[in-house]
């Protein structure tokens, strides 16, 4: 289970000011690289793309929903690290980072759960069984790693649609989902989630 860390007290004033003073930047902080992954991914061979909408889960598990690269960006990674209250320096400071010999700022282990959302697919696999979003539940999240991740990884996230079962005469959901997460040839970790749909 993921355990929610909450804001150190007066916190939120302070991070206020930041989340505004990003998303009047967010154009500008978006870089050239981020421009390449964006469009190595448009141009991959092979990618999913939806199909028409289905009630039958069986007809989408074991779906492999495809790569999709996604650039980990230091802002938004500085940003996350100050709204749950993250005081280690190797998570938010560039400088204490290099110190301690590390290639980028330390991804937090939670923090591969939001990266893993910006693949189109993920979110599609709701309306693909016919399943309302106000019914859903987010039941359990684990994360097993495999190696530490940093800021300036281009990791590739590659969902699948692992089960579904139902409970109380259906009128209880499950559905299970495993992401793997490389950087290169290399995999880092496997994400787990398990969604409740009532």
């Amino acid at each position: 289970m993921t355990r929610h860390l909450l804001p150190r007290p007066g916190i939120l004033a302070d991070t206020w000011t930041s989340l505004r003073s990003y998303w009047f930047h967010w154009a500008e902080a978006r870089t050239s690289r981020r421009t390449d992954v964006q469009d190595r991914n448009d141009h991959r061979p092979g990618r999913v793309v939806s199909t028409a909408p289905t009630t039958s889960p069986a007809e989408v598990v074991g779906t492999d929903f495809g790569p999709h690269d996604v650039l980990v960006e230091m802002g938004p990674l500085q940003l996350f690290a100050r709204v749950v209250g993250l005081t280690d320096p190797e998570h938010r400071d560039p400088a204490a980072a290099a110190a301690a010999g590390l290639p980028g700022l330390l991804v937090p282990p939670t923090y591969l759960f939001g990266l893993e959302r910006r693949h189109p697919e993920v979110p599609r696999i709701i309306s693909r069984l016919g399943i309302e979003i106000g019914s859903v539940l987010h039941g359990e999240q684990t994360f097993r790693y495999k190696t530490q991740t940093y800021s300036g990884d281009v990791l590739t996230f590659r969902p699948r649609f692992a089960d579904y079962y139902e409970k109380r005469a259906g009128a209880l959901r499950f559905l299970v989902r495993e992401t793997t997460v490389s950087r290169g040839t290399e995999q880092v970790a496997l994400l787990r989630n398990l969604l409740v749909a009532r």
